[in-house]
């Protein structure tokens, strides 16, 4: 579900990206807006080391990931599914 729409202003830019390039995919399942604040709010709390995510479909969870780490901080995420 692409749900930028009208509050794509507000959204992390990479965010928006990662929601068009799902929406543009047919790829239906991606993170909303309302369930991305919260790992962004989470991982923002880590000062040193790296983040993991599995399952990363077209990228929007990795995206709202991305936003909020802190500098200096790593991410590192794995799909399985090769499409």
């Amino acid at each position: 579900m692409n749900d930028v729409g009208d509050d794509a202003a507000r959204l992390p830019p990479l965010v928006v990206r990662a929601h068009d390039r799902a929406a543009h995919s047919g790829f239906e399942d991606s993170c909303i807006r309302e369930v991305g604040r919260l790992p962004r709010d989470l991982v923002g709390q880590v000062e040193v080391g790296t983040v993991g995510e599995t399952g990363s479909g077209t990228g929007v969870g990795t995206a709202w990931l991305a936003a909020g780490l802190c500098p200096g901080v790593r991410l590192m995420t794995v799909e399985s599914d090769p499409r």
